[in-house]
């Protein structure tokens, strides 16, 4: 078993869409436009969708499909942003009810927190189901680089308000200047709490947000000194946490004279946001996390430059930054394509907007994904997901596998039963709660907004599209332009035509063999190594 393992990872690894570095051009204006690079782009500036998605994109014209995609505003969402309960610290209250005995405080504390943990996966499946159905996918992709660039984790926020104050700050400035996100991102409570800004004073200065806030998040590493590290801390010194969000703590604040790149000066938080973003290493940084993301894990040094300056032209304009990115030759080249390892959202989000059912089991889908090394809200470390080959391991590559197996043939009604118990409990805890709300001021539990569904088996129908007879390599030739980013070998469609027959056998796509044909055809679509990447 261990040897297939292992035999299956050097496919993945050894197949010419995983292969080598990326050459990318330089950042000339695209001039080509067809459907091909309108899915392309779908991809990459979202989730990927349907062939007809890329022909509507395709008609826009290369300006009017990239506006369409950036310049999400003008779209209407539709979808009510994630509605989260609203829990006070319990303390106030339950010191007032005296009625409650000393049991009775504590499983009401219990209740709570069982309601916290609860509203984390809730709003795991919320997001995931977001980004399946959203007008707006670049919105919400942009939303998934900034939760990996700005890193925290529920496990060590221990607040579930505080995470979903976060995702919904993250989404809200997605493209607009990144100036102003660093500093939404530096007062933001979780992110004080996971790196300790809450507890830097001038009497013991905490380092920890300080050297993240240049390594990972601005500057990078070997550009600043450690005394910048010293000093960033001192100026941030003050900067506090209390129920009701950011506090300037002045009594805590280190008012004296720092010296940080060379500049001296009784530098506060925000002088040395401003002297972080003056630096030209932050342009630079910024420009190759975006690259790495969007375009693939080795980008040339021309495009990072190219991406850098647009950055310092605009003043750090996101948007305008990735619609020059979007418009240029370079996006679209041979070397690019193909070359970016899907990471588990992207695979699934991507392939539940080609093939999803009418009905998604989201509690099951973010289960999945956590299994392939994906859970949101709680990456493995201030870093982030190291992301490209790290993506594929044994675990994980089944994990792919049984994604695959579990949309085509639906969750099994035994698990879907078992999981159901557990959702009966929290809502009969969350009505439970809701007797409370005349008693607590601010309480408020928040309804289900993602139903917990049985996942059917998957309509195969959408690959014939209302059409009867079908030659077999006019359904293969259908499903590959659907789900394949990248050409495949003759030997990889003439084995994939095998699977019914000959190539130009008519077939009724309606009768039942031929369906569970169509089944194990996209099953071993989703396999194949080409089908991990973009």
């Amino acid at each position: 078993m261990h040897k297939v393992i292992r035999n299956l990872i050097v496919v993945v690894f050894a197949t010419g869409a995983l292969a080598a570095p990326v050459r990318a051009g330089c950042l000339d204006r695209a001039e080509a436009w067809n459907a091909d690079r309108a899915a392309h782009l779908l991809r990459r500036a979202g989730f990927g969708g349907t062939p007809e998605d890329a022909e509507r994109l395709t008609v826009m014209g290369l300006d009017g499909a990239v506006a369409h995609l950036v310049d999400y505003e003008h779209i209407e969402q539709g979808d009510p942003d994630f509605q989260s309960s609203r829990v006070r610290p319990l303390g106030p209250w339950l010191n007032g009810m005296e009625h409650l005995t000393r049991d009775d405080k504590q499983k009401l504390r219990m209740k709570f927190h069982v309601l916290g943990r609860f509203q984390i996966q809730h709003l795991r499946a919320w997001w995931l189901r977001r980004m399946v159905e959203t007008p707006r996918p670049f919105e919400e992709k942009m939303t998934l680089f900034w939760h990996g660039h700005f890193t925290t984790g529920f496990e060590e926020v221990q607040s579930d308000q505080r995470i979903i104050a976060q995702h919904h700050m993250l989404r809200q400035r997605a493209v607009g200047p990144f100036g102003d996100l660093l500093r939404a991102v530096a007062r933001d409570p979780a992110m004080m709490v996971y790196l300790n800004t809450a507890q830097n004073r001038k009497e013991h200065p905490n380092e920890n947000f300080a050297r993240e806030l240049l390594e990972l998040f601005t500057m990078g590493a070997g550009n600043y000194t450690e005394t910048d590290v010293t000093e960033t801390a001192r100026a941030l010194t003050g900067w506090g946490v209390d129920e009701h969000g950011f506090r300037f703590r002045r009594q805590h604040h280190d008012q004296g004279e720092k010296t940080i790149f060379g500049q001296t000066g009784p530098f506060d938080g925000d002088d040395v946001l401003d002297l972080i973003l003056e630096q030209p290493a932050t342009t630079r940084h910024l420009a190759e996390r975006l690259c790495r993301f969007f375009v693939a894990p080795e980008p040339t040094e021309r495009m990072i430059a190219a991406l850098a300056a647009k950055l310092r032209e605009t003043h750090y304009d996101i948007r305008e930054t990735m619609r020059m990115l979007f418009t240029s030759e370079a996006f679209y080249g041979a070397q690019v394509r193909g070359k970016h390892i899907k990471s588990p959202v992207e695979l699934v989000v991507g392939t539940l907007r080609m093939l999803g059912p009418d009905e998604i089991d989201y509690w099951a889908v973010n289960k999945l994904v956590t299994g392939m090394g994906q859970q949101l809200y709680q990456p493995p470390n201030v870093k982030g997901w190291d992301g490209d080959r790290a993506w594929i391991t044994a675990t994980t590559l089944f994990g792919r596998y049984a994604f695959a197996d579990g949309l085509i043939k639906g969750m099994p009604e035994q698990a879907f039963k078992r999981r159901g118990k557990t959702f009966d409990e929290v809502l009969q805890i969350m009505d439970e709660l809701r007797v409370f709300e005349k008693d607590f001021a601010g309480l408020w539990i928040a309804p289900l907004q993602v139903p917990n569904v049985r996942q059917k088996p998957l309509d195969v129908g959408i690959l014939h599209t209302g059409k009867t007879h079908w030659r077999v390599h006019e359904i293969v030739d259908r499903a590959v332009q659907l789900l394949l980013p990248v050409e495949i070998s003759r030997k990889q469609r003439s084995d994939l035509i095998a699977i019914f027959g000959t190539a130009n056998q008519r077939v009724i796509v309606r009768r039942p063999e031929i369906r569970r044909k169509i089944e194990r055809l996209l099953y071993r679509i989703m396999v194949m190594a080409e089908y991990q990447v973009s």
